[in-house]
């Protein structure tokens, strides 16, 4: 019989040294951080050129002339279609560069992998743990109120709007596109190598805590450092939990499945309730 918190599928009687995983690992975020940056950038330089085109183009069959400033001020800044499909573009395609790269899945991994969603043992952990995201998010924001805490996400804002204008695609954003690669990137490659080195509690701390600080970007954030600090606490009890789920099952889709099951949550709390 397994024990509850050690996986079936993940051997961890080989415990490789510390710097065999860390310095692999710290190799996997800088790549990451500079591929998320630059991609962005990219996309966000792209989409002003586009505009500034068309925004010439029109002016010209309408015999108007426009200066650079004035450009610049009809462009104005991305909307939030925009803004999620950059978000997207950017993390979606270095999530996939590096795991492609730094750490595909062989043959039986993925084998397992389907395996496991067919077992009621790997249902239950989904649920279980989906069902304590929940609470632990409702809670950790009722409590920030209690503290006089107030933290706002980041991505609260641009959620908000963006189910007010286009809801479909922000439910398929937020619920099935956003977990899928987050988990590839934050499971797969973060936590993988370290369930490889047998070192999966180490594994499922750094890569919580690479989840949290992606989310809320010192500097990048409207929050204050107390808000900010909060945040980073429950974004990484979250990525813990996900961590443990992948552990647990040896199945992305599992870890996948139960952060989607979060997500709808989050969107329901968000949506009808103004929770976080």
């Amino acid at each position: 019989m397994s024990n509850l918190f050690l996986s079936d599928s993940v051997p961890t009687n080989r415990v490789a040294r510390l710097s065999a995983v860390l310095i692999p690992f710290s190799i996997d975020v800088l790549v990451s951080c500079i591929t998320i940056a630059f991609i962005s950038i990219g996309a966000m330089l792209l989409w002003e050129i586009g505009s500034g085109v068309m925004l010439a183009t029109q002016a010209q069959q309408r015999n108007q002339r426009l200066d650079s400033q004035s450009v610049a001020i009809l462009i104005g800044q991305p909307g939030v279609l925009v803004q999620m499909l950059v978000a997207l573009i950017a993390i979606g395609g270095t999530a996939l560069l590096l795991y492609f790269w730094r750490l595909p899945a062989t043959v039986d991994e993925r084998h397992h992998a389907r395996l496991a969603l067919r077992r009621m043992s790997t249902w239950n952990c989904i649920i279980g743990v989906a069902v304590l995201t929940f609470f632990f998010s409702t809670l950790s924001g009722l409590l920030a109120r209690k503290l006089g805490i107030s933290i706002v996400p980041s991505n609260q804002a641009l959620i908000l709007e963006g189910l007010a204008r286009w809801p479909l695609f922000v439910v398929l954003f937020v619920v099935f596109l956003v977990p899928a690669y987050e988990e590839l990137l934050f499971r797969r490659v973060f936590l993988g190598r370290f369930l490889i080195a047998g070192r999966p509690i180490l594994g499922i701390t750094l890569s919580g805590l690479a989840f949290a600080f992606l989310h809320e970007i010192p500097g990048l954030s409207s929050n204050g450092a107390l808000a900010i600090i909060y945040l980073w606490l429950i974004y990484m009890i979250l990525g813990m939990a996900f961590g443990w789920v992948y552990w647990r099952t040896g199945s992305l889709w599992a870890s996948i499945t139960t952060h989607s099951f979060n997500n709808i949550g989050a969107l329901i709390g968000l949506y009808f309730f103004g929770m976080y």
